[in-house]
């Protein structure tokens, strides 16, 4: 004859809403991390990605047969770790090239937005990255070539590299260098002229849709 556990009798079942909840926290867990790269020319730097988010290009004639190019190249960095993180451009540190071999000069300081520059005597750590979070800036390189006949040929896919330098702030006011992060990004095509406007935001984190998601069906089962 079977005798029910009144201690098991008395335990109520949970509410549908906490198994759901529960089955949702199971399944982000279980899921593999994303790779902190998911696009062409990406870099992981480890703490941080490097992302070249639109390259434009512009033509300017400047005699009969001779035009200078300009290529803008828009970055996005963003900080995959769980500190702080400042950056600043290494001055001297960027060259630039395309399929073809040709090197591109690099712009003047006064042409690089969105980020500062770590030269031998001075430091300037205006681009701040909260963990989760990312930033743009862009810099910019040129060449002037020749039209005449038989033209000069150039590429449309380009090289970018450069030294990214990690800072600390002590006390608020004195600003420390950790370390260089050397950045290569390969296969990046060039495009015309448009609008590349710099940003900021917050990353989403892996999962975030299946959560969404989830907490739908969550909210369907308590009505």
């Amino acid at each position: 004859m079977f005798v029910a556990d009144p201690v098991a009798a008395a335990v109520p079942r949970p509410p549908a809403w906490v198994l759901t909840l529960c089955a949702v926290m199971l399944m982000l867990t279980a899921m593999p991390a994303r790779a902190a790269c998911e696009v062409e020319a990406c870099a992981d730097l480890g703490g941080f990605t490097a992302t070249a988010r639109r390259v434009t290009v512009a033509d300017k004639a400047i005699a009969k047969y001779s035009v200078t190019r300009t290529v803008r190249t828009l970055l996005r960095l963003q900080n995959t770790g769980t500190q702080p993180l400042i950056l600043a451009l290494r001055v001297g540190s960027m060259s630039f090239t395309d399929d073809t071999g040709q090197a591109y000069k690099p712009g003047a300081a006064s042409t690089v937005v969105g980020i500062g520059l770590a030269g031998r005597n001075e430091v300037d750590p205006q681009l701040q990255i909260a963990p989760g979070a990312w930033r743009d800036f862009q810099v910019e390189a040129n060449i002037l070539y020749h039209t005449k006949p038989p033209a000069q040929r150039l590429g449309q896919v380009y090289t970018l590299e450069l030294a990214l330098v990690e800072l600390r702030l002590q006390g608020g006011q004195r600003v420390e260098v950790l370390r260089d992060h050397p950045l290569s990004l390969a296969g990046i095509q060039g495009r015309q002229p448009g609008a590349a406007l710099l940003g900021q935001g917050v990353g989403q984190a892996a999962g975030a849709a299946d959560l969404v998601n989830a907490i739908k069906a969550l909210s369907r089962t308590t009505r």
